[in-house]
Order: structure tokens, then sequence, then C-alpha cells
């Protein structure tokens, strides 16, 4: 596998990073915060970062553009495809990042279908659509989300939902039927929420949000209504969040909406 190391990586300088982060979560004096600024002038490897996680061991992720970021606090390793190497990572362009609660790391990229990194030997096991074991609808991973029974729900551009069972590798896909009202609104997933309750939220760009029914696959949809003010306000979604409460926070390319459980209406 390709990839560029830097110095004293060996072990994840968590108390390092938290000395980084801190001052940006300093809320009592908000005229006083300060942000540290990481840079492709200290090892990052490009500017547009898409995605960010932290795992179990303290190890921060950066997913962009041309390639997967590991920093520990004080310098990077950067994973790349190498066209010679079948367990480098499959494509550069990384859209998602996402861990299950085995702590294993999910990486979904924009041309190259899915990774799980093999953290034991530092390499890459692909899913995607022309691997008959591991197939997914779609190279173009656009979202990804670990579920509380052991499924790993993956977004695509165009090719709707996969539902991966991570313990037996088989997956199910969901996509939009233009002749049945409960099947996916939209096959362009933008965002995946579990919630508190365990219901499975999808957020798309064109066709609003929707919810999944668990036990017979299919979907209530959830879009604007020009005709009714407690509608979803725009049905590009863009992201989605619930808070302790339990109200739905979504994300739109026009505003900021919110979902109430017990009155079944957007703010």
């Amino acid at each position: 596998m390709k990839s560029t190391r830097c110095p004293n990586d060996s072990l994840p300088a968590v108390d390092h990073f938290m000395e980084f982060l801190l001052p940006a979560l300093t809320f009592t004096q908000p005229a006083n915060i300060a942000f540290s600024r990481i840079s492709t002038l200290n090892g990052l490897s490009h500017s547009n970062v898409t995605c960010i996680i932290q795992d179990k061991m303290g190890f921060m992720w950066f997913g962009t553009q041309t390639g997967l970021n590991r920093y520990d606090g004080y310098s990077f390793i950067i994973f790349r495809n190498d066209p010679k190497d079948p367990t480098s990572l499959s494509n550069n362009y990384i859209k998602a990042l996402e861990l299950d609660s085995a702590g294993n790391l999910w990486i979904g990229t924009w041309g190259g279908g899915l990774n799980k990194f093999d953290t034991a030997k530092s390499a890459f096991i692909h899913f995607t659509p022309d691997n008959r074991k591991t197939r997914m609808a779609d190279d173009f991973i656009s979202a990804l989300r670990a579920d509380a029974n052991g499924n790993l729900w993956v977004g695509t551009e165009d090719q709707g939902l996969n539902k991966l069972d991570l313990r037996t590798l088989h997956c199910s896909f969901y996509q939009n039927d233009p002749h049945n009202n409960s099947s996916l609104s939209n096959n362009h997933v933008t965002s995946i929420l579990e919630d508190s309750r365990r219901r499975i939220w999808v957020a798309t760009f064109a066709g609003g949000i929707n919810l999944m029914d668990p036990l017979t696959g299919t979907f209530t949809c959830y879009q604007h209504d020009s005709h009714r003010k407690e509608s979803l306000a725009y049905n590009n979604v863009r992201c989605l969040l619930e808070n302790t409460r339990g109200g739905i926070w979504i994300g739109t390319g026009s505003d900021l909406d919110r979902w109430d459980d017990r009155t079944r209406k957007f703010t």
C-alpha cells in the first residue's frame, strides 16, 4: 500500500490534540475563542476536508479529495490509491467516514465504492458494484451510518440506499420506484440518521426526507408542500441530526428545519 508517513506517528497524542481543540470549546467567552489551523503546510493532503471522525484509539481521520489522512495530534499518515496494490485505498476522493460498534473504520469514496480499513494489516477491503461477494449498488458513496442492529447504511449518488449486514456482509438495496409511493423518494442520498428510537431517516438531494419502516422496508416521505406551512421548507436536504429531546434537525439548501415527533410538524 502506498502511503505518506510523517515522523512521530507511533502513538495517538490525544492530550496534545485536546490542547489544540479545547480553545475552540470555550463557550463562556465567545469573543476570545481562538482557532488553530492545520493545513497542507502541516502535512494535510488537501485543503478541502470533506469529513472527519475520531476512532477509539484517539486518532483523528480526515477525508479529502486527495486521500485519507490519519492525525495523531502531531503529524499525518496519508493513505492513497496505488493502482499496483489491490489492498490500497480504492479511490482518493473521500466523501464519508463512519465507525461501527466494533470500532472498524468505513470509508465512502467518490468513484471507488466502499472501503473497510483493516487496522492489523493496514490494508483496505473494497466493496464495489463489480465485486460479487461484497457488492454495492454504486461506486459513488455519499453517506454512511452504522446502526445499533449491526448494519451499515450506505447512501449513494444516484443508486439509492444500501444496507450492509456487517455479520454476513449481505447487502440489501432500496431505490426509488416511480410507481410506488412507499419507495425511497429519490436515489441521491445525502445523509442518514438512526434516531434514539432506532428509526432510520434518509435525506435526499431533491426528494425531501424519508422515514423507513424496518419491518416492511417501505418509506414515509416528507416533502415541501406549498399549501402547508408546517411541511418541510425545501426538498434539497443536506444533513440530519437528532437533539437530546428527540427533535430531528434538518439542514437544507434553503434553511434549517426541525421535526417535532409530538406534533408531526416542521418548524
